[in-house]
């Protein structure tokens, strides 16, 4: 079907302001060229309970559609596909006006009230009966008739669950069945949009509820928040376990590794991830394409109740560090380390049972030389791309940078697989006795080191370290001056470094890393293939070094007074033996640390502010 023209013109001013809009090295990308490729009906059902029962005035009752629009941003290989659940009512909900996008008049419904489906209820609702009953989504299962049949309820009892390409069952086949789009239908003028018949009136529930029971059922819907690629609600259903649905904003055709990653190791039976419900698959006739596409758009899982996400957890023990900050209760950890080195060390012990779950499951390669190859030629760009950008802030570890390019090619190959790919601290929950991993990225699609999701939490530490410190010593106040803003010299390089070596928050991480490392790899011991995350190793050097400077790069752009943690962090990497010989001649330098704050919003507050950025409790 087709939207609208007001519809398409409401939601791209809508799309513009977005938090979850895609980003790129630059920042949000404009979305200003944005253009709906398909629109396909969820569900269509009444709202009130008693036929007659609607409209004042009218015998006609309140209804909601549903409906998922999909956009396409950029063009050629650059070409991103937006996810947008809408959904569409004859009666304004009060409850709703924060997320409220504005006002239409549907062919079909009349004048409507268009919201963001995820902060909907009914939307949320609707999601998770569907993954509960399973199953494709044919017309009039929900509440009447809806054209096209262009969803599939996923279980992970399904046979084609983890089908590459999952034909559309015979009933939904484009042309077939009841309800079905005929060709012009999908070439009908954006300026209307399909009819959709009325539902019957009361019509109802899917799933195992009768409509008295769904009528008295309590309902409570908890959106997270923090979320930059996707969108997540947890629906609170009196009796029953809470549910996590988690909308994936930017959506690629085929099969979605944040769908199929956590799914596969639930089906097994790993302890590691919350246990994955099901998926809801669409398929739909993209016009830019001129086909039908297939993609995986919103997961549902359980929902850990009462979760703490390790980032909160690390940030509370950093802070603790400095003499004088922590509670009593943190007295008998080591000194310096703030109460989190067992924590840590069980991280670690958690993330090798991942992995190990993970090679089980989609097998363990050795690097080929080839790959190797592939592998430093890209981490040579990286060095390359940094210096070119921060060229001041990096002159400095110019000629050491230079070395370690030398050094990699002395590389020997490491153990290739399937890893959680952006994973930080943020993406761990502490629940009770257990801890879950949570937040698979939709870009690790492919076989890579272990050391990539090591260096993540490794990079989460320490930025819980940098953070602590810069709030003590008051330097999230005021403007950045120089060395904030990146123009530093050697000198002043050093004195950062030196600083920040001798600081009890840079004691906490150093603890904290030792044992998270020590966790993992005493969990991964016998491990017969070459895992390359050992202290020290080059192989985990040159994965650390590439992440620290990706975060040099986008911490001068977007953070300048964040700038000296990771670039302190480099500098002590590469250099501690030049730090230690260079006298640090500018005092008590931690209370004159450069100043503007590092700029966390909402999310980033309550989690890790690194790459990952998605919810901190999502499960």
């Amino acid at each position: 079907m087709a939207i609208s023209v007001e519809l398409e013109r409401l939601l791209s001013g809508w799309l513009a302001r977005a938090p979850w809009r895609p980003q790129d090295a630059e920042g949000p990308v404009d979305v200003e060229d944005a253009l709906p490729v398909s629109a396909a009906p969820l569900f269509l059902r009444s709202l009130d309970d008693e036929p007659g029962a609607g409209l004042p005035g009218t015998q006609q009752p309140a209804r909601v559609q549903g409906l998922i629009v999909v956009f396409s941003l950029g063009e050629a290989d650059d070409t991103r596909r937006l996810t947008v659940p809408l959904t569409l009512r004859t009666r304004e909900a009060y409850e709703l006006r924060p997320h409220l996008i504005g006002e239409v008049d549907d062919l079909t419904l009349g004048h409507c009230f268009v919201y963001d489906g995820v902060a909907d209820p009914e939307f949320v609702r609707t999601v998770v009966e569907l993954v509960e009953a399973g199953g494709p989504v044919r017309p009039g299962e929900i509440a009447g008739p809806v054209p096209g049949g262009q969803f599939t309820a996923v279980t992970l009892d399904d046979p084609d669950a983890f089908a590459e390409a999952p034909a559309r069952p015979a009933a939904q086949a484009p042309g077939t069945g009841a309800g079905a789009e005929t060709e012009d239908e999908l070439d009908a003028d954006a300026s209307g949009s399909v009819p959709i018949p009325a539902p019957p009136q009361a019509p109802p529930r899917i799933g195992r509820d009768t409509p008295e029971e769904t009528h008295d059922e309590g309902l409570r819907l908890e959106l997270r928040g923090g979320q930059r690629a996707n969108s997540s609600a947890v629906l609170h259903r009196t009796g029953r376990p809470p549910v996590i649905v988690k909308v994936f904003r930017t959506v690629e055709p085929g099969r979605n590794p944040a769908v199929t990653v956590p799914a596969a190791l639930s089906g097994r039976g790993s302890a590691v991830v919350p246990e994955v419900l099901g998926w809801l698959q669409g398929f739909w006739y993209d016009t830019e394409l001129l086909q039908e596409t297939f993609g995986q758009l919103i997961l549902v899982s359980r929902f850990l109740t009462g979760s703490t996400d390790a980032w909160t957890a690390a940030l509370t023990a950093a802070r603790a560090a400095a003499p004088g900050q922590g509670s009593s209760e943190e007295s008998e950890e080591t000194p310096g380390t703030g109460g989190f080195t067992e924590q840590a060390r069980h991280i670690g012990a958690v993330v090798a049972r991942m992995h190990r779950d993970l090679a089980q499951e989609f097998g363990a390669t050795v690097h080929t030389p080839e790959h190797l190859r592939e592998a430093i030629a890209g981490w040579r760009s990286r060095v390359e791309w940094a210096l070119a950008r921060v060229p001041v802030a990096l002159a400095p570890l110019a000629a050491p940078l230079r070395k370690h390019l030398a050094a990699l090619e002395e590389l020997q190959p490491g153990t290739l697989q399937r890893v959680h790919g952006g994973l930080d601290l943020s993406a761990l929950l502490f629940a009770g006795e257990d801890t879950s991993v949570v937040n698979f990225s939709a870009d690790a699609s492919g076989p890579q080191l272990p050391a990539e999701d090591l260096v993540g939490l490794l990079r989460s530490i320490d930025r819980a370290a940098g953070l602590a410190r810069l709030e003590r010593t008051g330097a999230l106040g005021g403007d950045a001056d120089a060395a904030a803003l990146g123009l530093v010299g050697a000198h002043e390089l050093d004195a950062l470094a030196r600083r920040v070596a001798a600081s009890p928050e840079h004691a906490w991480s150093a603890a904290t890393q030792e044992a998270l490392l020590g966790g993992y790899l005493q969990e991964a011991a016998g491990t017969e293939d070459p895992l390359g995350v050992e202290p020290g190793h080059p192989l985990l050097r040159a994965v650390l070094v590439d992440r620290l400077l990706s975060e040099v790069v986008d911490e001068l752009r977007n953070r300048p007074a964040g700038l000296e943690i990771p670039l302190a962090a480099l500098a002590l990497l590469l250099q501690p033996e030049r730090l230690e010989d260079t006298p640090d001649t500018t005092g008590d330098g931690e209370a004159e640390a450069a100043g503007d704050g590092v700029n966390e919003d909402a999310g980033e507050a309550s989690g890790d502010p690194g790459e990952a950025g998605d919810d901190v409790r999502e499960g």
